[in-house]
């Protein structure tokens, strides 16, 4: 599932894995369970994989979306859960599936869930899926640097993102600047 859903969008290459590996580091710091883990790696792996129903010309479309556009690239995370559940997947995974682009201010979709209405896994992955969407390139827009992205990240504590979930990623990120970051270290070992 994750490599069908990045060869249809060539610029997400190694993104999934990225996200997956960041939010269970910060799982993990948060004091998640073996089980909570499982379901954070099971679903961020497969995140994304609504995107296989979303048309090439949207999907990579070099320039803005239009208002039609933008609405059928926000149905992958229902397609996605849809998809995933008639595979089996776990409540919890499928959580993160659905809302992992929920906001924190109700703002978000595909349910406007706000808050801790949103399920804790997918709370977490949004934070890591941002981070990288954001250092990552993209057929609209060239990469952000580290700055640029932790900046946004923290400055959207709050309203887009679980203020908790970002202090957790923001001392992760802190300690990574003493060595290599993990968000180089990874975009590294995925692009070779």
């Amino acid at each position: 599932l994750v490599l069908a859903t990045e060869m249809r969008d060539p610029y997400t290459a190694g993104h999934s894995y990225r996200v997956t590996l960041t939010a269970l580091r910060m799982g993990e710091a948060m004091g998640l369970s073996t089980e909570q883990l499982r379901a954070l790696a099971q679903g961020g792996l497969v995140h994304d994989v609504g995107k296989i129903r979303v048309p090439d010309h949207i999907l990579n479309k070099p320039g803005p979306l239009t208002p039609e556009e933008r609405r059928i690239i926000e149905e992958h995370p229902v397609t996605g859960y849809e998809m995933c559940s008639r595979l089996g997947f776990m409540p919890d995974e499928l959580a993160v599936i659905r809302h992992h682009h929920e906001r924190w201010d109700g703002q978000g979709y595909p349910d406007r869930l706000r808050g801790t209405e949103i399920p804790l896994l997918a709370r977490i992955l949004a934070v890591a899926d941002v981070y990288d969407a954001l250092t990552s390139r993209r057929a609209y827009r060239e990469p952000w640097t580290h700055e640029q992205a932790r900046d946004y990240v923290l400055a959207n504590a709050g309203t887009q993102f679980d203020p908790e979930c970002v202090a957790v990623w923001a001392r992760l990120m802190e300690a990574d600047e003493h060595g290599p970051s993990l968000a180089a270290r990874l975009r590294e070992a995925t692009e070779q």
